[in-house]
């Protein structure tokens, strides 16, 4: 049930201030996904959804696919019900205040029919020279990690090139996986949000078992660690602020709460808290401030500025996020405990006042 604003009116309305210059770093949004979405209104003369139906959802046979929200009501029975977790009751139709970012309902059956499209240079859709553009990494942050793409972000693994591209509402889960060199396409879609991170480790466990029992590593070698390793993971520690947030609201105060602390483990390694929750992984340097996972696929790097590290990733998030170090001023190594303490004289003073 309810309605959504007209496209036009969303972006105009939510348009947000430029916190990074053009080009340097990498932040998901889905006002630039909508903005994109605008475009295609105003230079096509059609409003999104149209379009899309029109020339994507037809050509490809897609009759299970829609931007439209609500549903049409020839497909409003063939949509699954979300659920916050599997023990509670299902919730109606989620409604996206910024579409078309996340708006799109689709079979499992109409996104094979998409994936066979792209494996196929565009076929149907594209002009081959185009789908090749769409799918090519281009800008990368840090070095030796995965690139961003026009709507599909890389995601390297066993000396492949796959593309990919993921998403998450309250209570729908997926991601899409091509592996353009082998001609294969994998997806997956949850209807529920399960609990703490299942849902993002359940996908990057598919993907890395799909790709290892598929697609293996040849020539799989032990891992050399670099003689610098202990001092550029000493150089690593410290706070840092997620690339993707809000900086010019009162949302900016999640960047001091939510800072994310790199420290050193046992034997002097970096020690960096799990994005998507588990126990931290063991990180060995294979080439100056690239770091290889001991036990799996993930891979951390880290970009210096004179001569300090400025800011790092890991591979599974760093075509659309990165960690830049937190300055001084808002750092919350200092700021957090020092307001604790102020806390805790004021609550003394109030105490001891009647005294």
């Amino acid at each position: 049930s309810g309605t959504v604003d007209p496209l036009g009116d969303v972006v105009k309305r939510m348009l947000p201030e430029r916190i990074y210059e053009p080009g340097t770093t990498p932040a998901y949004s889905n006002y630039a996904t909508a903005v994109a979405g605008y475009i295609v209104e105003r230079v096509s003369g059609m409003p999104f959804d149209d379009y899309i139906e029109r020339h994507i959802f037809q050509p490809l046979g897609m009759s299970h696919s829609s931007f439209r929200q609500p549903l049409p009501a020839s497909l409003a029975p063939y949509m699954a019900r979300g659920y916050p977790k599997a023990s509670v009751d299902p919730k109606p139709f989620e409604l996206i205040s910024v579409p078309p970012a996340g708006s799109l309902s689709m079979s499992g059956a109409d996104s094979a029919k998409f994936m066979i499209a792209q494996l196929n240079h565009g076929a149907g859709l594209l002009q081959p020279a185009t789908a090749r553009l769409m799918q090519t990494p281009g800008h990368g942050s840090v070095p030796g990690l995965n690139r961003m793409a026009l709507g599909f972000y890389e995601q390297q693994i066993n000396d492949l090139d796959a593309i990919a591209h993921g998403g998450d509402l309250n209570f729908f889960h997926g991601d899409l996986w091509l592996f353009p060199e082998k001609h294969v396409g994998l997806f997956i879609e949850m209807n529920s949000a399960g609990e703490g991170s299942a849902t993002s480790l359940i996908r990057q466990m598919l993907f890395e078992e799909f790709s290892d029992r598929y697609f293996p590593a040849e020539n799989v070698r032990p891992l050399v660690e670099l003689a610098t390793a202990r001092e550029h993971a000493r150089m690593l520690t410290g706070n840092y602020i997620s690339s993707r947030g809000a900086f010019t609201n009162f949302v900016d105060i999640n960047n001091l709460l939510s800072q994310v602390k790199i420290g050193l483990d046992r034997q002097g390694r970096p020690l960096v808290p799990e994005l998507f929750g588990g126990p931290p992984r063991t990180w060995i340097e294979i080439a100056p401030f690239l770091w290889q996972d001991a036990f799996g696929h993930a891979r951390l790097g880290a970009v210096l500025e004179n001569g300090r590290v400025a800011r790092w990733s890991v591979n599974e998030v760093s075509p659309f996020m990165v960690y830049d170090r937190a300055p001084w001023h808002r750092d919350a190594g200092w700021l957090v405990p020092t307001f604790l303490a102020a806390i805790i004289i004021v609550l003394i003073s109030a105490l001891a006042w009647p005294i």
